[in-house]
Protein backbone atom coordinates (compact mmCIF):
# COMPACT_ATOMS: atom_id res chain seq x y z
CA UNK A 1 0.00 0.00 0.00
CA UNK A 2 2.31 2.58 1.06
CA UNK A 3 5.21 1.48 -0.97
CA UNK A 4 2.61 2.72 -3.97
CA UNK A 5 4.05 6.36 -2.84
CA UNK A 6 6.97 5.55 -4.30
CA UNK A 7 7.21 5.71 -8.26
CA UNK A 8 8.87 2.41 -9.97
CA UNK A 9 11.86 1.11 -8.04
CA UNK A 10 10.67 -2.07 -7.57
CA UNK A 11 14.11 -3.19 -7.12
CA UNK A 12 15.05 -0.78 -4.23
CA UNK A 13 11.16 -1.23 -2.46
CA UNK A 14 12.36 -4.98 -2.28
CA UNK A 15 15.63 -4.37 -1.10
CA UNK A 16 14.69 -3.02 1.77
CA UNK A 17 11.11 -4.95 2.26
CA UNK A 18 13.88 -7.82 2.50
CA UNK A 19 15.94 -5.89 4.99
CA UNK A 20 13.01 -5.54 7.18
CA UNK A 21 11.16 -8.96 7.25
CA UNK A 22 14.85 -10.44 7.37
CA UNK A 23 15.99 -7.83 10.26
CA UNK A 24 18.82 -7.24 8.80
CA UNK A 25 17.95 -3.26 8.43
CA UNK A 26 21.55 -1.93 7.54
CA UNK A 27 23.12 1.21 10.24
CA UNK A 28 23.46 3.75 7.33
CA UNK A 29 22.01 3.51 3.58
CA UNK A 30 23.16 5.52 0.76
CA UNK A 31 20.16 6.11 -1.87
CA UNK A 32 22.01 7.78 -4.63
CA UNK A 33 20.75 8.46 -8.57
CA UNK A 34 19.21 11.16 -10.69
CA UNK A 35 17.47 13.92 -9.39
CA UNK A 36 13.75 13.62 -9.21
CA UNK A 37 13.33 10.32 -8.59
CA UNK A 38 12.13 9.05 -5.63
CA UNK A 39 14.87 8.90 -3.13
CA UNK A 40 13.47 10.93 -0.33
CA UNK A 41 10.28 8.95 -1.22
CA UNK A 42 11.87 6.23 -0.36
CA UNK A 43 13.70 7.09 2.55
CA UNK A 44 10.66 8.66 4.17
CA UNK A 45 8.34 5.12 3.07
CA UNK A 46 11.01 3.22 4.86
CA UNK A 47 11.27 5.39 8.07
CA UNK A 48 7.34 4.69 8.39
CA UNK A 49 7.42 0.91 7.77
CA UNK A 50 10.28 0.53 10.05
CA UNK A 51 8.06 2.25 12.57
CA UNK A 52 4.46 1.40 11.77
CA UNK A 53 2.29 0.81 14.62
CA UNK A 54 1.23 -2.59 12.69
CA UNK A 55 4.75 -4.02 12.74
CA UNK A 56 5.02 -5.18 8.69
CA UNK A 57 7.25 -4.41 6.25
CA UNK A 58 5.31 -2.19 4.51
CA UNK A 59 3.47 1.69 6.29
CA UNK A 60 -0.43 1.32 6.81
CA UNK A 61 -0.32 5.09 6.15
CA UNK A 62 -3.49 5.25 8.56
CA UNK A 63 -1.95 5.37 11.86
CA UNK A 64 -0.59 7.91 14.33
CA UNK A 65 3.01 7.32 13.80
CA UNK A 66 2.59 7.01 10.06
CA UNK A 67 0.93 9.92 9.74
CA UNK A 68 3.24 11.86 11.73
CA UNK A 69 6.31 10.81 9.53
CA UNK A 70 4.80 11.86 6.45
CA UNK A 71 4.16 15.26 8.21
CA UNK A 72 7.47 15.39 9.88
CA UNK A 73 6.03 15.96 13.51
CA UNK A 74 7.28 12.57 14.70
CA UNK A 75 10.07 13.22 17.27
CA UNK A 76 11.84 9.59 15.99
CA UNK A 77 12.20 11.20 12.36
CA UNK A 78 14.60 13.83 11.23
CA UNK A 79 14.90 15.32 7.82
CA UNK A 80 18.22 17.32 7.53
CA UNK A 81 18.74 19.64 4.45
CA UNK A 82 20.60 22.57 3.24
CA UNK A 83 19.68 25.62 5.32
CA UNK A 84 21.02 29.71 4.70
CA UNK A 85 23.72 31.09 7.65
CA UNK A 86 22.31 33.32 9.77
CA UNK A 87 24.04 36.47 10.61
CA UNK A 88 26.44 35.79 13.09
CA UNK A 89 25.99 32.27 12.91
CA UNK A 90 28.61 29.97 14.86
CA UNK A 91 29.18 26.49 14.94
CA UNK A 92 27.96 26.33 18.50
CA UNK A 93 24.42 27.66 17.40
CA UNK A 94 21.24 25.75 16.29
CA UNK A 95 20.51 25.61 12.78
CA UNK A 96 17.51 28.19 13.14
CA UNK A 97 18.52 29.88 15.52
CA UNK A 98 20.21 33.19 14.00
CA UNK A 99 17.47 33.31 10.86
CA UNK A 100 15.16 35.47 10.76
CA UNK A 101 11.21 35.25 10.92
CA UNK A 102 11.01 35.43 7.30
CA UNK A 103 13.59 32.68 6.58
CA UNK A 104 12.07 30.52 9.35
CA UNK A 105 8.17 30.78 7.46
CA UNK A 106 9.91 29.85 3.87
CA UNK A 107 11.06 26.73 5.65
CA UNK A 108 8.35 26.04 7.88
CA UNK A 109 6.30 26.31 4.17
CA UNK A 110 8.76 24.19 1.84
CA UNK A 111 8.63 21.59 4.74
CA UNK A 112 4.69 21.36 4.18
CA UNK A 113 4.85 21.07 0.67
CA UNK A 114 7.20 18.01 1.21
CA UNK A 115 5.36 16.24 3.32
CA UNK A 116 1.94 16.96 1.23
CA UNK A 117 4.55 15.60 -2.00
CA UNK A 118 7.70 13.97 -1.10
CA UNK A 119 9.12 14.78 -4.95
CA UNK A 120 8.89 18.29 -3.75
CA UNK A 121 12.43 19.28 -3.83
CA UNK A 122 13.29 21.63 -1.15
CA UNK A 123 14.22 25.20 -2.10
CA UNK A 124 15.36 27.97 0.51
CA UNK A 125 16.85 31.36 -0.66
CA UNK A 126 20.73 31.42 0.42
CA UNK A 127 20.83 27.58 1.40
CA UNK A 128 23.94 26.38 -0.55
CA UNK A 129 25.21 23.96 1.71
CA UNK A 130 24.10 21.23 5.09
CA UNK A 131 25.49 23.37 7.73
CA UNK A 132 27.99 21.71 10.84
CA UNK A 133 25.33 22.73 12.86
CA UNK A 134 22.59 20.40 11.95
CA UNK A 135 25.22 17.64 11.82
CA UNK A 136 25.87 18.39 15.43
CA UNK A 137 22.24 18.48 16.11
CA UNK A 138 22.10 15.05 14.84
CA UNK A 139 25.18 13.33 16.78
CA UNK A 140 23.41 15.24 19.90
CA UNK A 141 20.29 13.19 19.09
CA UNK A 142 21.61 9.78 18.34
CA UNK A 143 23.40 10.17 21.39
CA UNK A 144 20.46 9.74 23.80
CA UNK A 145 17.67 7.29 23.63
CA UNK A 146 14.29 7.91 21.75
CA UNK A 147 11.06 9.51 23.31
CA UNK A 148 8.51 7.28 21.54
CA UNK A 149 10.17 3.47 21.12
CA UNK A 150 10.87 2.62 17.79
CA UNK A 151 13.45 3.43 15.00
CA UNK A 152 15.33 6.20 14.81
CA UNK A 153 15.77 7.49 11.28
CA UNK A 154 17.56 10.59 9.88
CA UNK A 155 17.37 11.39 6.40
CA UNK A 156 19.92 13.78 5.09
CA UNK A 157 18.52 14.95 1.97
CA UNK A 158 21.41 16.41 -0.75
CA UNK A 159 24.12 14.63 1.50
CA UNK A 160 26.68 15.96 -1.11
CA UNK A 161 25.86 19.26 -0.12
CA UNK A 162 27.47 18.71 3.17
CA UNK A 163 30.39 21.85 4.00
CA UNK A 164 33.46 20.36 4.78
CA UNK A 165 33.39 20.32 8.48
CA UNK A 166 29.75 19.06 8.44
CA UNK A 167 31.10 16.08 6.25
CA UNK A 168 34.18 15.35 8.63
CA UNK A 169 31.73 15.63 11.89
CA UNK A 170 29.02 13.16 10.27
CA UNK A 171 31.63 10.84 9.57
CA UNK A 172 32.43 10.53 13.37
CA UNK A 173 28.40 9.84 13.39
CA UNK A 174 29.07 7.48 10.71
CA UNK A 175 31.51 5.76 13.15
CA UNK A 176 29.53 5.51 16.06
CA UNK A 177 26.49 3.52 14.97
CA UNK A 178 23.79 3.44 17.85
CA UNK A 179 21.30 0.49 18.08
CA UNK A 180 17.99 1.25 15.74
CA UNK A 181 19.02 4.37 14.53
CA UNK A 182 19.01 4.45 10.80
CA UNK A 183 20.87 7.33 9.20
CA UNK A 184 19.68 7.49 5.52
CA UNK A 185 21.77 9.59 3.21
CA UNK A 186 20.09 10.78 -0.38
CA UNK A 187 22.03 12.31 -3.09
CA UNK A 188 22.53 12.43 -7.27
CA UNK A 189 26.19 13.14 -7.00
CA UNK A 190 27.78 9.89 -4.58
CA UNK A 191 31.05 11.17 -6.02
CA UNK A 192 31.29 14.25 -4.22
CA UNK A 193 31.04 12.34 -0.84
CA UNK A 194 34.03 11.60 1.35
CA UNK A 195 35.10 7.98 0.63
CA UNK A 196 35.01 7.24 3.89
CA UNK A 197 31.32 8.26 4.27
CA UNK A 198 30.63 5.70 1.36
CA UNK A 199 32.62 3.41 2.51
CA UNK A 200 30.41 3.08 6.11
CA UNK A 201 27.28 2.78 3.47
CA UNK A 202 25.06 0.71 1.98
CA UNK A 203 25.13 2.16 -1.35
CA UNK A 204 21.43 1.64 -3.36
CA UNK A 205 21.21 2.90 -6.72
CA UNK A 206 18.09 4.34 -8.22
CA UNK A 207 17.43 4.30 -11.92
CA UNK A 208 15.74 6.48 -14.24
CA UNK A 209 11.74 6.28 -14.63
CA UNK A 210 9.86 4.95 -17.07
CA UNK A 211 7.51 7.62 -19.69
CA UNK A 212 4.70 5.11 -19.01
CA UNK A 213 5.86 5.46 -15.11
CA UNK A 214 5.80 9.24 -14.99
CA UNK A 215 2.61 9.53 -17.30
CA UNK A 216 0.65 7.07 -15.06
CA UNK A 217 1.38 8.81 -12.37
CA UNK A 218 0.71 12.81 -13.37
CA UNK A 219 -3.00 10.93 -14.39
CA UNK A 220 -3.35 9.68 -10.97
CA UNK A 221 -1.79 12.56 -8.86
CA UNK A 222 -2.96 15.74 -10.66
CA UNK A 223 -6.08 14.45 -13.15
CA UNK A 224 -3.98 15.42 -16.14
CA UNK A 225 -4.71 14.27 -19.88
CA UNK A 226 -3.12 11.04 -21.22
CA UNK A 227 -1.97 13.18 -24.01
CA UNK A 228 -0.71 15.94 -21.32
CA UNK A 229 0.49 13.38 -19.22
CA UNK A 230 2.66 11.75 -22.12
CA UNK A 231 4.09 14.83 -23.00
CA UNK A 232 5.25 15.93 -19.98
CA UNK A 233 7.16 12.27 -19.06
CA UNK A 234 8.67 12.76 -22.49
CA UNK A 235 10.35 16.53 -21.43
CA UNK A 236 11.37 15.23 -17.79
CA UNK A 237 13.88 12.27 -18.93
CA UNK A 238 13.39 10.17 -16.22
CA UNK A 239 12.55 12.25 -13.42
CA UNK A 240 8.93 12.85 -11.60
CA UNK A 241 10.58 15.86 -9.87
CA UNK A 242 10.93 17.39 -13.59
CA UNK A 243 7.63 16.69 -14.57
CA UNK A 244 6.18 18.23 -11.77
CA UNK A 245 8.32 21.45 -12.40
CA UNK A 246 7.34 21.00 -16.31
CA UNK A 247 3.52 21.14 -15.09
CA UNK A 248 2.69 24.76 -16.18
CA UNK A 249 5.76 25.02 -18.61
CA UNK A 250 4.01 22.52 -20.91
CA UNK A 251 0.92 24.84 -22.02
CA UNK A 252 1.70 25.67 -25.05
CA UNK A 253 1.74 29.45 -24.41
CA UNK A 254 4.59 28.95 -22.23
CA UNK A 255 6.27 26.84 -24.97
CA UNK A 256 6.12 29.25 -27.67
CA UNK A 257 8.09 31.54 -26.20
CA UNK A 258 11.61 29.71 -26.46
CA UNK A 259 10.29 29.11 -29.74
CA UNK A 260 9.85 32.63 -30.59
CA UNK A 261 13.50 33.71 -28.83
CA UNK A 262 14.82 30.59 -31.58
CA UNK A 263 13.83 32.59 -34.56
CA UNK A 264 14.71 36.06 -32.77
CA UNK A 265 18.37 34.24 -32.93
CA UNK A 266 17.72 33.43 -36.63
CA UNK A 267 16.71 36.87 -37.55
CA UNK A 268 20.43 38.25 -36.55
CA UNK A 269 18.57 41.17 -34.92
CA UNK A 270 21.01 41.89 -32.54
CA UNK A 271 19.06 44.63 -30.42
CA UNK A 272 15.86 42.96 -30.46
CA UNK A 273 17.91 39.68 -29.18
CA UNK A 274 19.70 41.91 -26.45
CA UNK A 275 16.41 43.20 -25.41
CA UNK A 276 14.85 40.01 -25.20
CA UNK A 277 17.43 38.44 -23.36
CA UNK A 278 17.20 41.52 -20.43
CA UNK A 279 13.82 40.53 -20.34
CA UNK A 280 14.20 36.54 -19.68
CA UNK A 281 16.99 37.16 -17.12
CA UNK A 282 15.03 39.75 -15.23
CA UNK A 283 11.03 38.22 -15.52
CA UNK A 284 12.30 34.36 -14.84
CA UNK A 285 13.90 32.31 -12.07
CA UNK A 286 16.68 30.56 -12.54
CA UNK A 287 14.88 27.56 -12.28
CA UNK A 288 12.42 28.89 -14.89
CA UNK A 289 15.33 29.72 -17.26
CA UNK A 290 16.18 25.88 -16.93
CA UNK A 291 12.73 24.65 -18.01
CA UNK A 292 13.09 27.40 -20.58
CA UNK A 293 16.56 26.05 -22.08
CA UNK A 294 15.19 22.10 -21.85
CA UNK A 295 11.86 23.75 -24.05
CA UNK A 296 14.87 24.84 -26.68
CA UNK A 297 16.46 21.44 -26.33
CA UNK A 298 13.24 19.48 -27.04
CA UNK A 299 12.66 21.92 -29.96
CA UNK A 300 16.19 20.76 -30.81
CA UNK A 301 15.59 16.68 -30.98
CA UNK A 302 12.03 17.39 -32.29
CA UNK A 303 13.47 18.94 -35.41
CA UNK A 304 16.15 16.07 -35.62
CA UNK A 305 13.83 13.83 -35.25
CA UNK A 306 11.99 15.00 -38.20
CA UNK A 307 14.95 15.24 -40.49
CA UNK A 308 15.46 11.70 -39.84
CA UNK A 309 11.85 10.68 -40.40
CA UNK A 310 10.80 9.15 -37.20
CA UNK A 311 7.65 11.58 -36.50
CA UNK A 312 6.37 9.72 -33.96
CA UNK A 313 9.22 10.36 -31.50
CA UNK A 314 8.60 14.09 -31.52
CA UNK A 315 7.32 15.79 -28.55
CA UNK A 316 5.84 19.13 -29.53
CA UNK A 317 3.39 17.62 -31.83
CA UNK A 318 1.59 20.39 -31.72
CA UNK A 319 3.92 22.49 -33.39
CA UNK A 320 5.06 19.81 -36.33
CA UNK A 321 4.38 23.12 -39.04
CA UNK A 322 6.72 25.11 -37.12
CA UNK A 323 9.08 22.48 -37.07
CA UNK A 324 8.52 21.20 -40.57
CA UNK A 325 9.45 24.82 -41.72
CA UNK A 326 12.85 24.62 -39.69
CA UNK A 327 13.82 21.62 -41.08
CA UNK A 328 13.11 22.73 -44.37
CA UNK A 329 15.12 26.27 -43.43
CA UNK A 330 17.83 24.32 -42.25
CA UNK A 331 18.39 21.10 -44.12
CA UNK A 332 22.12 21.19 -43.32
CA UNK A 333 21.77 22.27 -39.42
CA UNK A 334 23.89 20.79 -36.59
CA UNK A 335 21.36 19.02 -34.46
CA UNK A 336 23.90 17.18 -32.38
CA UNK A 337 26.24 20.20 -31.68
CA UNK A 338 22.98 22.66 -31.01
CA UNK A 339 21.73 20.32 -28.53
CA UNK A 340 25.50 19.84 -27.02
CA UNK A 341 25.51 23.46 -26.50
CA UNK A 342 21.86 23.34 -25.01
CA UNK A 343 23.20 20.78 -22.24
CA UNK A 344 26.13 23.08 -21.73
CA UNK A 345 24.09 25.82 -21.31
CA UNK A 346 21.59 24.13 -18.77
CA UNK A 347 24.53 22.85 -16.81
CA UNK A 348 26.01 26.94 -16.31
CA UNK A 349 22.35 28.04 -15.22
CA UNK A 350 22.64 24.71 -12.35
CA UNK A 351 26.40 26.30 -11.35
CA UNK A 352 25.03 29.54 -10.97
CA UNK A 353 26.72 31.25 -13.82
CA UNK A 354 25.99 34.85 -14.53
CA UNK A 355 22.40 34.19 -16.72
CA UNK A 356 22.76 36.90 -19.11
CA UNK A 357 26.29 35.42 -20.24
CA UNK A 358 24.93 32.15 -20.63
CA UNK A 359 22.18 33.42 -23.26
CA UNK A 360 24.23 35.65 -24.67
CA UNK A 361 26.98 33.15 -25.47
CA UNK A 362 24.27 30.40 -26.78
CA UNK A 363 22.36 32.92 -28.57
CA UNK A 364 26.47 33.70 -30.32
CA UNK A 365 27.10 29.82 -31.15
CA UNK A 366 23.54 28.72 -31.99
CA UNK A 367 23.08 31.81 -34.74
CA UNK A 368 26.58 30.82 -36.17
CA UNK A 369 25.10 27.28 -36.71
CA UNK A 370 21.56 28.79 -38.18
CA UNK A 371 23.72 30.96 -40.06
CA UNK A 372 26.03 27.81 -41.83
CA UNK A 373 23.08 25.81 -42.12
CA UNK A 374 20.92 28.26 -43.94
CA UNK A 375 23.86 29.14 -46.36
CA UNK A 376 24.36 25.37 -47.16
CA UNK A 377 20.69 25.00 -47.95
CA UNK A 378 20.21 27.54 -49.98
CA UNK A 379 23.53 26.53 -51.89
CA UNK A 380 21.95 23.01 -52.10
CA UNK A 381 18.62 24.43 -53.45
CA UNK A 382 20.38 26.40 -56.04
CA UNK A 383 22.16 23.74 -57.54
CA UNK A 384 19.51 21.18 -57.73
Amino acid sequence: MAWSNVIGQDRVKQILINAILNGRVAHAYLFYGPEGVGKDAMAIEFAKALNCERKKAEACDECKTCKGISEFSHPNVKLIFKLPLGKNETKEDSPLEKLDEAEIKIIQEQVRLKSQNPYHKINIPRANSIKINSIREIKMEVSHSTFIPGWRVIIVSEADAMTEQAANAFLKTLEEPTPRTVIILTTANKDKLLPTILSRCQLVRFSYLSDDEIAKALVERYELSEARARLIARLANGSFGKAIELLDVTIKDKRIKPVDFLATIASGRIVKLLIEIEKIVTDYERGEIENFLNIILTWFRDAMMLKIGMEDKIINVDMIERLRKFVANYGEFEYQRAISLVEKAISQVDKNVQLNLILINLSIELSELMNKAYQKTKQIGILQ
